[in-house]
């Protein structure tokens, strides 16, 4: 069992109630046996507490598996402990899950990969509309280097083909089934009830996105990229619901704001149109039918792509540093 990705979609919340849960039975009508989150790494299968204790050496707060490119680019001695530790799993009755975000993206060592775990595989992947994705993708860090939404586009916007990505899954040797799902506001619920496994704890938002007055004010005072890290922003978020668990601060603040313009919204959306209809074939039919009622799909008016109470932020044209020089020069006045 496989989760792919894509960024941005609850994957580190998927991850973090593994983490802490890694063993689940299978539910009632499922079948018999018992479903285990492991980590995959290039020298080590990691389970257990030894996956719990890997969790806490950043602030992340749950593990996950490496790259496709550190696992399919290592030595063949080296990964080779790792993955008899993985079939003896499979042999012995368990359905192993592994997860990480970037899979999806890694399309060159898809086919390596795969043939590496020598299958059967269940490929499950979390979508989203591209352009709130990719606005949600430049403010995890690019918007806070001051880098401009043409070049983020330009490198970016190829992870947003989700059609293509998932091509590449499709025909990886060993994969039976790619389940194509919708980015929601609980992912853990959502996935368990796909695989058969149960699920455990109420919803958990890790690694939210930043509120949109943090984001703003983040933004105006040119901080250090650190802000902008994922595990700052877990850090953030879990310290906002231990004080607010309500949630009322959090939405107080705001929702990020919207940097992408009319201009790129209208290429984004033709640039993805045909994919996404591609997308729709490969679908249950009431995910197909969710992503064809859903004006973010196919609408190139701003205003079904902003949240509620937005605003649109140009992106800078100042020469780079002007507002880390800004800023110093307001402190000291005061």
């Amino acid at each position: 069992m496989l989760h792919v990705g894509a960024m941005k979609t609850g994957s580190s919340a998927l991850q973090r109630a593994f983490t802490v849960h890694p063993i689940r039975p299978a539910t009632a009508g499922a079948g018999e046996g018992t479903f285990e989150y492991v980590g995959l790494v290039p020298w080590e299968l990691l389970r257990g507490r030894r996956l719990l204790e890997a969790s806490t050496y950043n602030g992340d707060g749950y593990e996950r598996s490496a790259t496709l490119e550190a696992i399919t680019q290592e030595s063949p001695e080296r990964r080779a402990v790792p993955l008899r530790h993985l079939r003896e799993l499979r042999e012995s009755g368990t359905v192993p899950i592994l997860s990480m975000e970037t899979w999806l993206h890694e399309t060159e060592h898809v086919h390596g990969f795969a043939a590496l775990l020598d299958g059967p595989l269940h490929v499950v992947a979390y979508v989203a509309p591209q352009v709130g994705w990719l606005n949600s993708r430049f403010w995890q860090r690019y918007r806070m280097e001051g880098r401009s939404l043409d070049r983020f586009l330009d490198r970016i916007a190829p992870e947003a083909d989700w059609a293509c990505q998932l091509e590449a899954w499709r025909s990886a040797p060993g994969v039976e089934r790619v389940s194509v799902r919708l980015k929601c506001r609980d992912i853990v619920p959502d996935f368990c009830g796909l695989i058969g496994c149960e699920s455990s704890g109420g919803g958990v938002s890790w690694n939210a996105s930043l509120p949109g007055a943090f984001a703003r004010y983040v933004d105006r005072w040119s901080l250090s990229d650190h802000f902008a890290s994922s595990a700052f922003k877990q850090v953030f978020a879990r310290w906002l619901s231990i004080h607010d668990p309500g949630g009322d601060m959090f939405r107080a603040l705001g929702p990020t704001p919207v940097v992408i313009g009319p201009d790129e919204i209208r290429w984004i959306v033709a640039h993805f149109e045909e994919g996404n209809r591609r997308l729709l074939e490969w679908c249950e039919p009431d995910v197909a039918e969710r992503i064809r009622g859903d004006r973010r799909w196919w609408s190139a008016d701003p205003g079904d792509h902003a949240p509620k109470d937005h605003e649109f932020i140009p992106t800078p044209a100042l020469p780079p540093g002007f507002h880390r020089q800004a800023a110093s020069h307001e402190r000291q006045d005061y």
